[in-house]
C-alpha cells in the first residue's frame, strides 16, 4: 500500500506499518489487500474502486445501499442457516441488521461494522469482533454475489483472524 498517512517529525509512516503496531488488519483474511479510490462518479455519486484478482471493480453509492440491503435480508430471514456455519456459543454476536451504509473518506465501504473487502475474486463483508491479539481474533464473513444487477447475500460464516508474522 503505497498511500502515506503522515509524517510525524520528518517521519513518514506507511498505513500498513501503522496498522499492524495497532493489531488492525488491513488485509482480507486470504492476505488480498483492498485497493480503494474514494471518487464522485456520473452525476455526483460517490464510489470507489477495488482490485480483485481478475480486475477492478467500481462500487457505487447506491451498489452499496443495495448490498446494505441484501445483507440485512439475509441477517433477519437466515439465522437458522448461519447457526449452520457459526459457533453455538458466539451465535449472539452476528448482528441481526444492518442500518447504516456509506463509503468513508479512505474509500472503504461500510456498513455499520461491517468492511466490504476483496478475497482473491470474491467481495466478502467482515465483521471483526476480537482484534487479532498474540494468539488470534475472530469475527463472521459474509459472501457477496451480484446475479442479474441484483447483489445478494450468500452465507454468513465464522473466521478466525491470526496475527501477523513479522
Amino acid at each position: 500500500m503505497k498511500r502515506l498517512l503522515g509524517k510525524t517529525a520528518g517521519l513518514v509512516i506507511p498505513v500498513a506499518i501503522i496498522a499492524g503496531v495497532l493489531g488492525i488488519a488491513v488485509c482480507s483474511p486470504k492476505g488480498k489487500v483492498m485497493n480503494t479510490v474514494n471518487q464522485s462518479g456520473s452525476g455526483g455519486q460517490k464510489q470507489t474502486k477495488v482490485e480483485l484478482e481478475s480486475g477492478e471493480i467500481v462500487i457505487t453509492s447506491q451498489d452499496v445501499e443495495e448490498i446494505r440491503r441484501a445483507l440485512d435480508d439475509y441477517l433477519k430471514n437466515s439465522r437458522q442457516e448461519i447457526a449452520k456455519s457459526v459457533p453455538e456459543n458466539l451465535l449472539h454476536q452476528v448482528p441481526d441488521k444492518a442500518s447504516q451504509a456509506w463509503i468513508d473518506e479512505d474509500g472503504v465501504v461500510r456498513i455499520d461494522s461491517w468492511v466490504l473487502q476483496a478475497s482473491g475474486d470474491d467481495l466478502v463483508l467482515s465483521y471483526r469482533i476480537v482484534p487479532p491479539t498474540t494468539k488470534f481474533g475472530y469475527g463472521f464473513r459474509a459472501g457477496l454475489e451480484r446475479l442479474n444487477q441484483q447483489w445478494k447475500v450468500t452465507s454468513v460464516s465464522f473466521e478466525k483472524y491470526y496475527p501477523r508474522r513479522s
